[in-house]
Parts: C-alpha cells; structure tokens; sequence
C-alpha cells in the first residue's frame, strides 16, 4: 500500500516536472512591456510624464526565454534629436532594443509595427506675481499698518509652458510678527509643482512702520432689506477709520458698506419699531473706530 503511494507520488513529480520542461522549451505568445528612454532630447523641451515611460511589444519565444528576459534590464531607446514641441510620432526598430545584459535575445521574435505618439512640453521662464501669506489675521493687519516696502512683485519661475500658463502666483511661506529682525523678514518660496523652479528659493522683505492716521467719512448710505416693508431713521452714518495713511487717504464713501442684517429686523410686526446696531465691511487694512449714531430706529411698515 505505502509503495503504492510512493510510487503514484513519483509519478505526479515527474509528470509536474515534464510539464515545466515542455512549458519552458514551447513557444509562448504574449505582450511585454519594456522601458522606454529617449537620449538627445533638446534641454528646452520636457515629457510632462516622467523621463522614463513603457511601451509594450508583442513577443514570441520559449518559456525559457521569456524567464531570462524578464531578469535583464534591456529597455528601448529613442533618439528624440529631431522631436519638437507638442506632438511627436516614432516607431521602434530591432536596433532600438537595447540589452546591457547580454541575454540571448532572437530579434524575428519581436513584432516592429506599431507607431508610437509622445507629447513634449517646453521649458520656459516667466514673471509670476508674488503673494505673501500671512500666519494669522493679526499679522496681516500688522503687516498691513506696516508697509512692506521692498517686496519684488514677482518671482521668475522656471519650468514646463503647460504648468506655468495655469500659475495665477507665487505664494511665500506664511509670516508672523516674529520673523521681524532689524526691519527685514527673509522668507521661503512655496514650489506649486515639483517640475517647476526657482530662480530665488527665498526672499527679504523690507517692512517700514506707516504712519497712522484717523479719518471721518459721513453721509455713508445704510443697505437693509428691501423687501421687509421697513423705514429706517436715520437712512446715512458717519464712521471713523484708523489704519496706514497711505490706505486711508484712497478710501472713498463708496468702499464702506453699512447694512441692517435681515436677522434683526425679521420678527417685527406692522406698526413696531426697535433699535438696532449697524454692520460694516470695510477694505482690507482698515479698522472701524466708532460710527454715528450707535443705533438705527427701524419702523415695521403698516
């Protein structure tokens, strides 16, 4: 019984192993992909997605073979000397085919006949405006009352045309009252997009403190919800701003909005009155003093 055993055990090996021999000497057909380097490539153009791409081929060969092949570094390269910005057609020739590993390769095995497309960006550099971000609301308004008086503007940016048309700006690392030494802050670049480069990865910001001054505006109109049936009393407020004197003395009576929001008046009913207080939106970098008068009478219309 255990020979019997044994002896169908040995059996199975040896029909397993006749399977891997056969498998290994017959031809297979199958598609493999290969690496794809292109080698002279003009320094002012660029494949957007990666240097180093694959293409399959369709491959006939025995078993064997195609283990070999498989644990060789062999990769096709093409001479990109004569490609151009955009699109670009190329075909693979049995030269292509490159085997630094010297594995026994049969070339007829292969089938050269597809044409292949490849789209090159170029390289160009370009002025993107800056922008400065700031840690906290509290140090844009300190920055803001203390004018930053050596900022470039712009930042030159090097890299693909495809990437730098969609660029609206440059934003800087965030700053803080904190960075301030002698009057300077030096600050980091943010890099949108790692193909993309700097010409300057930091920046010095020059801040000169700004005279403040206070400003009164009167006669500003007070928005409130037409639709409520509701008289106002009185309809225009005078405000006092504060901030940098080279904000406030370009602020005019149109930048500040006064308004009566919905929320305060909504409950009234016909013939009732209440006082209310009145919001603002003002521009950035100045502040509401005080307003007059402090309260608005808001009557709800019969």
């Amino acid at each position: 019984m255990r020979k019997n055993l044994l002896l169908k055990i040995l059996v199975l090996v040896l029909a397993f192993l006749f399977w891997i021999i056969q498998s290994l000497w017959r031809y297979h057909y199958q598609q493999i992909e290969l690496p794809l380097r292109f080698v002279n490539l003009s320094k002012d153009l660029i494949i957007l997605n990666g240097e180093t791409l694959e293409i399959e081929l369709d491959f006939e060969a025995r078993g064997l073979d195609f283990i070999a092949f498989k644990l060789s570094e062999v990769f096709i390269e093409i001479d990109a000397e004569n490609f151009q910005y955009g699109k670009n057609s190329f075909t693979v020739e049995p030269a292509d085919l490159k085997n630094p590993g010297k594995v026994k390769l049969n070339m007829e095995a292969f089938q050269f006949d597809h044409e292949y497309t490849i789209e090159l960006d170029k390289i160009i550099e370009r002025e993107i405006p800056l922008q400065i971000e700031y840690a906290t609301a509290g140090d844009e308004e300190f920055f803001l009352k203390n004018k930053i008086s050596d900022s470039p503007g712009t930042v030159t940016v090097n890299g693909p045309k495809s990437i730098i048309d969609q660029l609206q700006y440059i934003k800087t690392a965030k700053i803080n009252q904190k960075m301030l030494k002698d009057g300077k802050i030096n600050v980091e670049l943010i890099l949108p997009d790692p193909r993309l480069r700097l010409i300057k990865n930091e920046i010095t910001l020059e801040v000169i403190e700004a005279k403040q001054i206070d400003r009164i505006i009167s006669l500003i109109p007070i928005n409130y919800p037409l639709d409520m049936e509701i008289t106002i009393i009185p309809q225009k407020i005078s405000v006092m701003i504060m901030g940098p004197q080279e904000i406030i003395d370009k602020v005019e009576r149109s930048s500040i909005i006064a308004f009566i929001s919905r929320d305060k008046v909504k409950n009234l009913n016909p013939g009732e009155s209440v006082f209310v207080t009145v919001d603002f939106t003002v521009p950035t970098g100045v502040k509401l003093v005080e307003y007059t008068p402090q309260q608005i009478q808001v009557i709800k219309n019969d």
